[in-house]
């Protein structure tokens, strides 16, 4: 993600922000599925060992950016929830 769109180059109004943030959902849902699958279950200390820091902070970056703070900012829904 880095690498193929660097944040600063990229405006709030840009359509590939928007399919940047939800590319940096998913990643970070199957970043946690693969840890914590029972068919994973093998590999799970290789998944811990290397977490997926830039799709988490894009993500978190985007939250803060949208006013999503408390949950309920506009284009928030796709974002995983807390337990």
């Amino acid at each position: 993600m880095t690498v193929r769109m660097p944040l600063i180059e990229i405006s709030p109004e840009d359509p590939k922000r928007e399919q940047l943030f939800l590319t940096a959902i998913e990643v970070v849902e199957f970043a946690y599925l693969l840890e914590t699958d029972p068919q994973t279950a093998r590999w799970a200390w290789l998944f811990e060992r290397y977490p997926q820091w830039h799709a988490v902070v894009f993500m978190l970056t985007e939250l803060c950016g949208r006013g999503a703070v408390g949950g309920n900012g506009p284009g928030v829904d796709g974002a995983p929830e807390g337990d």
